[in-house]
């Protein structure tokens, strides 16, 4: 088996069969080709990837697959070599946690994700409702909320490799939320509100409803009372259990203000 840089045209041949978020898998080899690698075995075959973002204070794992456990190993420990002991983050499911834990990974919170269902939930949604969630100033608004509740600088991510064609941004005085395509579905990352800013959350998720309401959307939240009761009231339901794991300083989040990862 051999580990290899992952290059844009070597994943643009493989893409389609990954199941992985390509958008941000480009993007991630763009912003930091030496944080990505890929494995293939001794027929040339395409064996696995791990893709990795590098922020300001920490790096965050963004795809990661393997045909088996000694494939993910391989990746998991070239991508921890190249980061030069930077903080590593990754959400990960219950499958590959025993795998990280043996890398000196350590979980920082349950991560839960929900999917809206075909059940349509009716609420008022006005004019005067979508001036309220389309803030001009949407950069701004997320630099500074991810700078208080993330714990680190976002802004060229937010700013050049978050959005891509199907992207719509929105944003009130007190919080934002960026959603885009996934496949078939609609990925609601990030959504981030200010201290006690229920109803700012509650205001940008009916924005979200009402411009992608026919598509499903998907979102992975913290393990909060209040969070999901939000979700709840609007008919997403759970889907499956995760963990948020770091390696290295452990990461300074508000989860209480972290309606999407």
């Amino acid at each position: 088996m051999h580990v290899r840089w992952l290059k844009p045209e070597i994943f643009e041949i493989y893409k389609e069969t990954l199941g992985v978020d390509s958008h941000i898998v480009f993007k991630s080899i763009q912003h930091n080709g030496d944080l990505c690698f890929y494995t293939i075995d001794e027929n040339d075959a395409f064996t696995g990837l791990i893709c990795a973002y590098e922020f300001e204070k920490s790096i965050k794992i963004t795809a990661f697959l393997g045909k088996d456990t000694s494939t993910k190993e391989k990746l998991l420990k070239s991508l921890i070599q190249a980061s030069y002991n930077k903080p590593l983050q990754a959400i990960i499911t219950k499958t590959d946690s025993e795998l990280f834990r043996s890398f000196g990974f350590e979980t920082y919170t349950e991560v839960l994700e929900y999917i809206s269902n075909s059940r349509a939930v009716a609420f008022n949604f006005t004019t005067n409702h979508a001036k309220e969630v389309n803030n001009p100033n949407f950069f701004q608004i997320a630099y500074r909320l991810n700078k208080k509740n993330l714990g680190d600088d976002m802004y060229e991510y937010c700013k050049n490799d978050m959005n891509s064609t199907s992207s719509l941004n929105l944003a009130t005085d007190l919080g934002y939320l960026h959603s885009r395509g996934l496949h078939k579905d609609i990925l609601i990352s990030p959504f981030v509100i200010n201290d006690m800013s229920y109803l700012d959350a509650e205001k940008l998720l009916r924005g979200v409803l009402h411009y992608r309401g026919l598509k499903k959307l998907k979102v992975f939240i913290p393990n909060i009372l209040e969070i999901k009761e939000l979700y709840e009231s609007y008919k997403f339901i759970k889907n499956n259990n995760l963990f948020l794991v770091y390696l290295g300083e452990k990461p300074n989040i508000k989860l209480d203000n972290i309606y999407g990862f």
